[in-house]
């Protein structure tokens, strides 16, 4: 990762699998009896995500990087979700 460009690609991985995640948790409270359905949703868009970056040609070490850090993203985005947006 030796240029500026290389750095911005793992970011906007995360930012999107975050906001995928933010996206299923949104539906989640409109679908409440049939929870698969988000997260089959989260995973095709997770993977289109992957595989768009891919076809870009983007090394495996940027995709590996942006995956972890946006799996990260996404679980705090959860647990704020759940905490402060969460109808209960």
């Amino acid at each position: 990762m030796s240029s500026l460009t290389d750095l911005i690609s793992v970011f906007l991985i995360a930012i999107l699998m975050a906001c995928t995640g933010y996206t299923v948790a949104l539906a989640e409270d409109i679908i409440k009896k049939l929870i698969i359905i988000p997260i089959i949703v989260m995973c095709f868009f997770d993977g289109a995500v992957i595989y768009m970056y891919s076809l870009f040609g983007t090394t495996k070490i940027q995709l590996i990087s942006g995956v972890i850090f946006g799996i990260v993203l996404k679980i705090i985005s959860f647990l704020l979700y759940q905490k402060y947006l969460s109808n209960n």
